[in-house]
């Protein structure tokens, strides 16, 4: 019984490749809207002659004009690139704060990534950690591995763009606890992007 289910599954599928073969070696092209069939000869793909050559020699030059402008990037020379760190503490309270540098007069800070790490004592976490900078810049934190019965450790990072003007305050980086962390304990925090000529 098997066998001859066997036998007629294969034959089956044998005669199914089949139809499915001679449909996909058809060479014959119909035209759109009823025209004459129309057969190919040649093997596929059909031979192209070149006359002349495909080099290109010499400049390339492309228009940039406001009707058909090509998108560039100009990525900021290594002078400009900037990286900052701050710290602060908890002192037995649910806060910690640091303020970064104060941005040059005549400058911009273009931020594009932000990371926090806190340490706090067991059951003190972080309810918010975010980078104050004219808009919050809300930074999730993860909790880490932690010293069972020292330390509770968090980190967090955002990628995205913000900037601050020179010539005011720093950007200032906050983490809020659930409750004091009366041991100690602080944040790290830590910005980069680069700075451009303020408009």
């Amino acid at each position: 019984m098997y066998t001859l289910r066997n036998k007629l599954t294969v034959l089956a599928a044998g005669r199914i490749l089949a139809v499915v073969g001679t449909l996909m070696n058809s060479r014959q092209a119909t035209a759109q809207n009823g025209g004459p069939a129309v057969t190919i000869g040649a093997p596929l793909p059909l031979p192209v002659s070149l006359t002349g050559s495909n080099a290109i020699t010499g400049k390339v030059q492309v228009e940039n004009t406001p009707t058909s402008a090509v998108p560039t990037v100009a990525a900021p020379a290594a002078s400009q690139l900037y990286t900052a760190q701050c710290t602060g503490g908890y002192n037995g309270s649910f806060n910690a704060q640091c303020t970064f540098p104060l941005v040059p007069a005549g400058q911009t800070l273009f931020i594009e990534t932000e990371s926090i790490r806190s340490t706090s004592e067991p059951g003190a976490d972080p309810t918010e950690a975010f980078l104050a900078v004219g808009p919050e810049i809300f930074v999730p934190m993860i909790q880490q591995a932690s010293l069972p019965g020292f330390a509770d450790n968090f980190t967090g990072t955002v990628a995205g763009k913000v900037f601050s003007r020179g010539g005011t305050t720093g950007p200032i980086c906050i983490v809020n606890l659930n409750k004091n962390s009366i041991t100690g304990g602080g944040i790290t925090c830590s910005i980069s992007g680069y700075l451009a000529p303020a408009q």
